[in-house]
């Protein structure tokens, strides 16, 4: 979704389609990376859930601190992470504790807005492209 809004958002600002996908993920978006203002703005209302989406899923994808981490909640589906800071062992561990209920309910508030806005992104541009 991230890629897709960058190229639209590319497309629409500059009439022609990026040579490269510069902003493809979540990390992506943070400053540094220097992300469009549109497309930084698109996403803002959303960069808690997201950034804590990102450390969670790299935790499982990087870390093998969690092996033990497969938890079931007592009362609720719950996802539990330890994660590095760029996977240095010297780096304190950073514990989450996510509903799994509320990674469901956050995404779903990002999903139809944001596409929504993409759709019409995509239109504005075809529109311009036929003038």
């Amino acid at each position: 979704m991230i890629a897709l809004a960058y190229v639209i958002s590319e497309w629409k600002s500059t009439g022609q389609w990026p040579s490269a996908v510069k902003v493809d993920s979540i990390v992506g978006l943070k400053d540094r990376h220097k992300p469009p203002h549109e497309l930084k703005s698109l996403f803002a209302p959303h960069e808690i859930y997201l950034f804590t989406l990102s450390e969670v899923a790299n935790a499982f994808k990087h870390s093998f601190i969690n092996t033990d981490m497969n938890v079931v909640g007592a009362e609720y589906p719950v996802v539990y992470a330890l994660a590095l800071d760029r996977n240095e062992l010297s780096s304190k561990p950073q514990f989450y504790s996510v509903s799994f209920a509320e990674l469901v309910e956050k995404f779903s508030k990002l999903y139809k807005p944001t596409m929504s806005t993409i759709q019409a992104w995509a239109q504005e541009a075809a529109q311009a492209k036929k003038l």
